[in-house]
């Protein structure tokens, strides 16, 4: 299990990297920062969700909500930064009549690439990173054990994904497909267990 300096050392490198993005892209161009358009939305959809490490054996998807709010900056035709606060579902099932349930309110930073088609529907690809911090952990076998004492606060990950959005006389919509991936152990025990979050979700937003 990584070290509480190899985490900060991780989180560390993810926000330098982020905001170094950030600044490259928003001086650049001044002309670009003139014609800068904001925005935000809301969305919501369904997640699967199952363990990846080297202590994880016959781990399976597990279903599960994400949903919440984003805020948004076209900082030219083709550049999107996105940033967002969800509430996420994740953990996995392990094996038969045990499952795991976590949640998370999570934060992604994410760097949106829109493709022009000159029509109505504007799809776009993403990455980015993602912090999140524990709500809640429980091992649910019959009867239901709290573990979140056990459990890493904070996890982070790296995210990517594609979108689809929709222009149309009623409103504006995406839709999209990502998966983030869990960069840090989540075992907080002192077991030493490597164990961490995969997370595929399918979502549609509604922008304003």
């Amino acid at each position: 299990m990584a070290t509480l300096r190899e985490v900060k050392k991780r989180i560390r490198t993810v926000v330098s990297t982020l905001l170094v993005m950030v600044f490259v892209i928003g001086i650049c161009d001044t002309s670009v920062r003139a014609q800068t358009e904001f925005g935000y939305g809301f969305k919501t959809g369904i997640t699967m969700a199952k363990f990846w490490g080297d202590d994880v054996a016959d781990a399976k998807f597990r279903n599960g909500f994400s949903g919440g709010g984003f805020f948004f900056a076209d900082v030219s035709e083709q550049v999107r930064i996105q940033s967002e606060i969800l509430y996420v579902t994740k953990g996995s099932n392990l094996e038969v009549g045990l499952d795991s349930h976590y949640s998370y309110l999570a934060f992604p930073l994410l760097f949106k690439f829109l493709i022009p088609t000159g029509g109505s529907v504007t799809p776009n690809l993403f990455i980015g990173g993602e912090i999140d911090y524990n709500l809640s952990a429980k091992l649910v076998n019959g009867v239901t054990f709290d573990i979140k004492e056990a459990i890493t606060d904070f996890d982070l990950g790296i995210v990517i994904g594609g979108e689809l959005g929709f222009d149309t006389s009623t409103g504006n919509f995406t839709i999209e497909l990502r998966y983030t991936r869990g960069l840090r152990g989540l075992d907080d025990s002192g077991g030493g267990l490597d164990f961490k979050h995969n997370v595929i979700s399918m979502m549609i937003g509604f922008l304003n």
